[in-house]
């Protein structure tokens, strides 16, 4: 069992934070950077894993995407990049541009902690792959359960409550970000 309280250090270019814990050693996050997301990842997380199911759909690799760009440096500059560009997409289906959207994206490394970080947050128990809370800005999802779908799906909630001065209800808001997932290929 974790807590969520969170303890920031820095440690050379990178930013982490240590998790408390009960029965295991702290858990070290670190932090990474792009135009418009920080993506914040647990020490343990295979980054390799996470940019290669942000393009399950072969989106970035010849397909819808191209291949515009040359291949980054690291698995952190890959991942930014690849979240950056499903945010435009995302932006172009909907045809919403809120201003100045910056997310935070919080990968755990597997979807035990994931569930019980949305305990700790609404007091009930839910087997989400991924969720967005608006108050923080922030995507939570793990390792494992992260997708270009997943995600995207998620980055469309963000967007709409960004982008009205109300949010729209939950259902509404639900059925325009599955809506941005089936149109992402279209």
């Amino acid at each position: 069992m974790r807590f969520l309280k969170t303890v920031m250090i820095s440690v050379g270019v990178y930013s982490c934070a240590i998790t408390a814990s009960f029965c295991e050693e702290p858990a070290v996050w670190l932090t990474a950077g792009s135009n418009c997301f920080t993506v914040e990842y647990e020490s343990s997380v295979d980054l390799d894993t996470v940019a290669h199911r942000l393009n399950e759909r072969g989106l970035f690799s010849g397909g819808f995407f191209g291949s515009e760009h040359a291949a980054a440096a690291t698995p952190t500059e890959e991942i930014g990049r690849r979240l950056d560009r499903l945010l435009k997409r995302a932006e172009e289906i909907l045809n919403m541009y809120p201003p100045e959207l910056k997310i935070t994206v919080k990968i755990f490394k597997d979807d035990s902690f994931l569930a019980e970080a949305y305990f700790r947050m609404f007091g009930t128990r839910q087997d989400y792959k991924a969720f967005y809370v608006y108050q923080y800005s922030t995507i939570y999802t793990s390792e494992y359960s992260i997708s270009d779908s997943v995600i995207i799906h998620e980055m469309a909630h963000a967007i709409v409550d960004n982008y009205f001065s109300a949010n729209p209800p939950p259902k509404v808001a639900e059925i325009l970000a599955t809506y941005v997932d089936v149109h992402l290929e279209v």
